[in-house]
């Protein structure tokens, strides 16, 4: 989708901008200090290289690792459930499409420009609130939180979803389709 591509061409575009205001010379001398202040602020938020780098290590690491059992879940849905099938999976974990090709019920790593709303709403009944004062969910903290959300709002959330598999490590009284190590799929039956 094109409007996925917004995040990178407004910051380049952003920047050619300004560059070019900075080679015609606009900015007067008390200007161009406080410009220069800004543009370094700029380049301590997050950073596309730190981001890029983090990405790059942690494909090397799949592709460098044997899969662990939650891993091995997500290959066993991509090969023995509908096309189609929705499935509430650890919402920390970026490798679920790639491994399970099936619909995710939230994912914390991908999330949508259409319905952020809802999105945050479902990203928090299985990862807990974000901390205020971080900004962000950190995964050992999301994984605490999944693995002890209640049996009674998984079965609201999988209606609401429309979910039809479940992968955790905690025990639930539903049907156990598959199980890998401490890591089970379970048949929803809501």
């Amino acid at each position: 989708m094109p409007t996925r591509l917004f995040p990178v061409f407004a910051p380049l575009f952003f920047f050619f901008a300004f560059a070019e205001a900075y080679r015609q010379r606009l900015f007067a001398p008390p200007v161009t200090a406080i410009a220069a202040v800004g543009f370094i602020c700029l380049l301590f938020g997050q950073s596309p290289l730190t981001t890029a780098s983090d990405q790059l290590v942690q494909t090397y690491q799949t592709w460098r690792f044997e899969p662990d059992d939650t891993a091995m879940s997500f290959v066993w849905l991509g090969e023995n459930t509908p096309n189609g099938a929705t499935v509430i999976a650890p919402p920390w974990r970026q490798d679920f499409w790639y491994l399970a090709h099936r619909a995710q019920a939230v994912s914390s790593g991908y999330p949508p420009f259409a319905g952020l709303h809802e999105w945050h709403g479902r990203l928090e009944i299985l990862a807990g609130e974000s901390p205020v004062q971080k900004g962000r969910r950190e995964n050992e903290e999301m994984s605490a939180f999944y693995h002890k959300v209640t049996t009674e709002a998984i079965n609201e959330f999988a209606k609401r979803c429309r979910a039809e598999y479940l992968v955790t490590e905690s025990d639930y009284p539903y049907t156990v389709v598959f199980k890998s190590g401490k890591t089970k799929v379970y048949h929803l039956d809501t």
